[in-house]
């Protein structure tokens, strides 16, 4: 199933539900020891699954619907982030940066890290790519943790 088949669920372990897809998220940032393995959880299964469909997700985001089809990732994307910077702030303090800020410039980070990797010519692996979005996108989160 390519990124948006179906339902619209970029989970392939909840195709057809998004509340599973939420509550799988959930279950997730309850089982992470440290703040590196609960967020951003889905993060693996997100390129993994991409990465099965590369040729169906390169013809679909590029095509005439391509622009509708980014734009419903991109939100998709934003509303998994902003749960996890949600969940990860500290209640009742107002930091420097706002959540919204912060889940914005992730989603964008990883938006435009799956489509650069999608059509890249040089392929990393699920892991390198995953590896890659983690290290900064969690970098990026610790940092502004470290201000609240």
């Amino acid at each position: 199933m390519p990124l948006l088949a179906g339902s619209g669920n970029i989970y392939p372990y909840a195709k057809a539900d998004p509340v599973a897809s939420r509550e799988s998220q959930r279950t997730a940032l309850s089982r992470g020891r440290g703040l590196d393995e609960r967020v951003l959880a889905f993060s693996h299964e997100l390129f993994a699954h991409t990465d099965e469909h590369r040729g169906l997700n390169q013809r679909m985001m590029g095509g005439r619907s391509g622009a509708v089809i980014q734009q419903i990732l991109y939100k998709m994307l934003v509303d998994l982030i902003r749960d996890d910077v949600k969940a990860e702030a500290p209640r009742g303090e107002a930091g420097s940066v706002p959540t919204e800020a912060l889940a914005q410039l992730i989603a964008g980070s990883l938006f435009g890290l799956l489509k650069w990797w999608v059509d890249e010519k040089r392929r990393m692996s699920v892991e390198e790519v995953d590896t890659v979005f983690r290290r900064f996108a969690i970098s990026a989160l610790k940092a502004t943790l470290r201000e609240r």
